[in-house]
């Protein structure tokens, strides 16, 4: 089956939080809003941030494809994946999450979803065509503030404060 790259998304973030906090509130909409987009949705396929996208598209009817790891030694994905696919190690499972995207989304997270970021990052400014990345919320703001963040970098993310605006950004990417 063919898969558009600039019809799929990846979004990195925490992967435990609690359901009633905003940032899971806000990622079953973003999830809504990339399903009615008909984006296909990539994540790392447990919970959290993953999990709440993932039932974002699910509730729209689109598609999602969770990647998990053996070395997690837990390799089933969460209930609203479309698809599972089982990486042999982390650095499949990045290297899938990032090789088929045109757009990113990265949401509040730890040590786990900056390493995704920074390699992302490292990928994308060696690209002809880089990928549009968008940082959810404004907390981020650290990254533009530091310097040593290249600015060829920083000219590929976004500071995204209020999830409607990443609807009229998204429109953009196309």
């Amino acid at each position: 089956m063919y898969i558009d790259p600039n019809k799929c998304v990846s979004i990195f973030g925490a992967g435990r939080m609690d359901k009633n906090c905003k940032e899971y509130k806000e990622t079953i909409k973003i999830g809504k809003i990339l399903a009615r987009k008909e984006y296909l949705l990539f994540n790392g396929g447990y919970g959290g941030i993953m999990e709440a996208s993932a039932k974002g598209v699910f509730d729209e009817g689109g598609r999602t494809i969770g990647y998990t790891c053996k070395t997690f030694k837990y390799t089933l994905g969460n209930k609203y994946l479309t698809e599972t696919v089982v990486c042999d190690d982390i650095y499949q499972r990045l290297k899938l999450l990032i090789d088929y995207s045109q757009v990113f989304i990265i949401q509040v997270g730890g040590i786990g979803t900056l390493s995704e970021l920074f390699l992302l990052l490292d990928e994308s400014r060696k690209k002809e065509n880089p990928p549009k990345i968008y940082l959810i919320g404004g907390h981020w703001q650290w990254i533009f503030d530091n310097p040593m963040i290249p600015q060829t970098c920083k000219k590929l993310m976004t500071i995204v404060t209020d999830v409607n605006q990443l609807e009229l950004l998204i429109d953009g990417n196309n």
